[in-house]
């Protein structure tokens, strides 16, 4: 069990580390207030991956910089009836640019931009009564109306398939994930996916599985390079937070889609995606940008969707991310805040 360490001390690791040279150290720190961080350090600072938990049952896990959350993570706030999960990106520990925030106990979701810790550009909510809707949103409040979203996909409505094959040396085998009721994601590490928990996810209620994240050196990875050799500008993008609508032909049960992922007997697995709404915003977003006096309120947009990556080369192991599959540019949102919790700066 790690021990927890006093101020004077956590200086004293911190600045240890500091004088080493700038490259990344796995560890595991628990600190004064009993917050405990897992995961990779570089210059005594959480820097890469890693999952911070705090005392007040807040989490975190995903992609550091400099001590702050920042890159693309799931965080799950403190508890209570205000509760919420969020996957996607953040910003210097703010939730900024594309991501999904569910109220679970609320019953209600926001799903689209986020800049600073607050719903700011256009994103799709729904819950309670009513349809659900893409808004225009400005710091956190809805500003206008924009269109009815339509949650389950029209028949009409052509869905890419997947199909991945498992590796020989992980079929059968148990996985390692722990029944956990109240885990926010499971890992299906033979597919090389992660999905949101059926028990915790309002997606799920809609009979579909809401991917979290993808591995690399995985059956997932592996399809996407073949897309990415074989098809190149054609090939087929899967953006986070997508949606499975479909496994192996059983769908509308996310309890029983999931059985069959977790299944390491199967070999070869097809999966039916449908894209999160920020595929279906760019059709609005275009004409939204046809109006006159249009304000886009996106100040980075030209930098693309990942500016910090300016600040430092990506680091290989990101190199085969799903990630990599949006656009080098989007609109995303600006401005807020958001309480990310004990930090190392």
């Amino acid at each position: 069990q790690p021990q927890a360490v006093s101020s004077t001390e956590a200086a004293k690791w911190t600045e240890a580390f500091a004088t080493e040279k700038d490259e990344k150290e796995d560890g595991e720190r628990e600190l004064p207030d009993g917050s405990l961080f897992t995961g990779q350090f570089r210059g005594g600072q959480p820097d890469g991956e890693g999952r911070m938990d705090w005392p007040s049952g807040k989490s975190y896990i995903g992609q550091w910089f400099q001590g702050h959350p920042h890159g693309r993570g799931l965080m799950l706030s403190a508890r209570g009836r205000n509760s919420w999960i969020y996957a996607g990106l953040f910003q210097r520990g703010h939730r900024h640019g594309i991501g999904r925030c569910e109220w679970p106990q609320r019953g209600v979701w926001y799903d689209g931009d986020w800049a600073g810790g607050l719903q700011h550009g256009i994103g799709e909510s729904g819950g309670g009564s009513g349809q659900p809707q893409f808004w225009s949103m400005d710091e956190g409040k809805r500003k206008e109306s924009l269109a009815i979203s339509q949650l389950n996909p029209h028949p009409s409505e052509s869905l890419p398939v997947v199909i991945l094959e498992q590796f020989p040396e992980t079929v059968g085998k148990n996985i390692e994930d722990e029944d956990d009721e109240d885990a926010v994601e499971l890992v299906i590490g033979h597919w090389g996916i992660a999905v949101g928990s059926p028990n915790v996810w309002i997606a799920s209620k809609q009979g579909c599985l809401m991917m979290t994240r993808t591995l690399a050196h995985s059956p997932w990875a592996e399809w996407l390079r073949g897309q990415r050799e074989d098809y190149k500008e054609d090939m087929v993008n899967i953006y986070p937070n997508a949606f499975i609508w479909g496994v192996n032909g059983v769908t509308g049960d996310a309890a029983v889609m999931l059985e069959t992922l977790r299944d390491t007997s199967i070999k070869r697995i097809s999966l039916t995606i449908r894209n999160p709404p920020f595929e279906r915003v760019q059709n609005i977003k275009r004409s939204l940008a046809s109006r006159q006096a249009w304000h886009n309120p996106i100040p980075w947009q030209d930098e693309g969707w990942r500016p910090w990556l300016k600040e430092r080369e990506v680091e290989a192991h990101a190199e085969v991310s799903w990630m990599s599959g949006f656009p080098d540019s989007f609109a995303s949102g600006s401005a807020g805040s958001l309480d990310a919790g004990h930090t190392f700066s």
